[in-house]
């Protein structure tokens, strides 16, 4: 992002880093189903056979009718899963009814050896170096990264902020780089620490039961995170702020949840018309078809901080998504939020008149990566250097193509 003195902010990811990952749950679906219903029924069996003999007839009527309520479950949920319209699973996150979970989009570079990460980690850091932005926001930046980083730019810049999920294997996050002699004052947070300040209700209804309480444990169980810094410039604050939204394309509503999330705390955290940008990795296209230009349906990330709010009717909405199926309660719009945010602007629309291209992998080429923008602030310039997918590549280190962001603060 920029200031007065021409300051510029920089938006890398260093996705795809890391060896291909595919995740697996229960790959044969129907041979699961049918052990969990015989199992259930082979539980119900035997324990009422052990009623009848201990306690009499009227306990293992009991039992027995207890088994079958069971077994009805089992078949609800299971009916619900193979007709889902979506590819949620009945059971949420978990998706204990689900063929496959697909490999991570973020996680396609390939196995390569330690020495070539550490080369493009080196090359990454020297792009910073070249296009100079006054802050620099980096995602899925671990502690090789840090090392990398901090060991090229030296005392050109300095880490303001970095915080780290050490619980994931891959043990990265989000980091911002400031350049000496500005001043910042950094903080972090994860997104599912927020959501009871944002929505008080939020941990009631993880509690309670339906799809509602399964997309709030999912947004409990993913550790997407956030880091900001306050920055001093010529007696005048702005602040910049960098995230990395949940990375999978068939759950939109659980990262709008997110993105509303990340726009409100920076919301509370923020003067009314403070100047603040939002650059990072949303893992959203604009569109909800997943194009990244013409005419379309906006996806619901895109939407709500674009233009400040998803109406319920929106496909991402999770209320038009999850709906109730047979003994299965579908989501109301009283339970989530009203996606209800100060807008923002994007410096690649009004710069290029239409979103950039910032992916490039062998089954994607798209845009996931913004730099957006509100508050007493003027877009001077964005650039974004011109790619052959797939990315990485020999010129460009990281499968997301870096955007940079010049401002001057009115």
């Amino acid at each position: 992002m920029t200031i007065t003195h021409g300051a510029r902010t920089w938006n890398q990811g260093l996705a795809g880093c890391r060896a291909k990952l595919t995740l697996r749950f229960f790959p044969d679906y129907e041979d699961t189903k049918v052990r969990m219903f015989g199992f259930t029924a082979a539980i119900g069996g035997l324990g009422t056979a052990y009623a009848f003999a201990m306690y009499g007839a009227s306990m293992a009527f009991s039992f027995g009718l207890g088994s079958i309520g069971g077994l009805l479950y089992l078949s609800g949920l299971a009916s619900y899963t193979d007709n889902a319209e979506n590819a949620m699973g009945a059971l949420g996150a978990r998706r204990l009814l689900a063929p496959r979970l697909e490999k991570s989009r973020l996680l396609r570079a390939g196995l390569h050896s330690s020495q070539w990460a550490n080369d493009r980690l080196q090359r990454a850091a020297e792009a910073v170096q070249r296009l100079s932005p006054d802050i620099a926001c980096l995602q899925e930046f671990d502690e090789r990264a840090e090392e990398a980083f901090e060991r090229s730019l030296g005392d050109a810049y300095h880490r303001a902020v970095v915080l780290r999920n050490e619980e994931l294997p891959p043990k990265d996050g989000c980091a911002i780089f400031v350049r000496a002699g500005l001043s910042a004052t950094g903080y972090s947070f994860r997104l599912r620490d927020v959501a009871e300040r944002h929505f008080p209700a939020a941990l009631e209804k993880r509690s309670g039961g339906g799809l509602a309480a399964a997309l709030w444990r999912e947004l409990h169980e993913k550790l997407s995170l956030a880091v900001a810094v306050d920055v001093e410039s010529d007696q005048r604050k702005f602040c910049v702020a960098t995230s990395h939204l949940y990375w999978d394309p068939r759950y939109p509503d659980l990262k709008l949840l997110q993105a509303y999330l990340l726009a409100a705390e920076l919301r509370q955290r923020t003067a009314r018309d403070a100047a603040l940008v939002l650059a990072g990795d949303l893992n959203s296209t604009p569109l909800c078809d997943g194009r990244s230009e013409g005419e379309g349906l906006r996806s619901g990330v895109y939407e709500l901080l674009t233009r400040g709010s998803v109406d319920v009717q929106h496909p991402h909405h999770p209320a038009a998504l999850r709906r109730g199926k047979g003994i299965l309660r579908g989501i109301a719009p009283e339970d989530v939020p009203d996606f209800q945010v100060p807008s923002f602007r994007s410096a690649a629309l009004d710069a290029f008149g239409q979103e950039a291209v910032t992916n490039m992998s062998a089954d994607f080429q798209g845009c996931l990566d913004y730099v957006l923008y509100r508050g007493p602030l003027r877009l001077l310039r964005a650039e974004l250097p011109s790619a052959v997918g797939p990315l990485p590549s020999e010129e460009q280190a990281s499968d997301h193509l870096p955007l940079l962001a010049e401002f001057e603060l009115t």
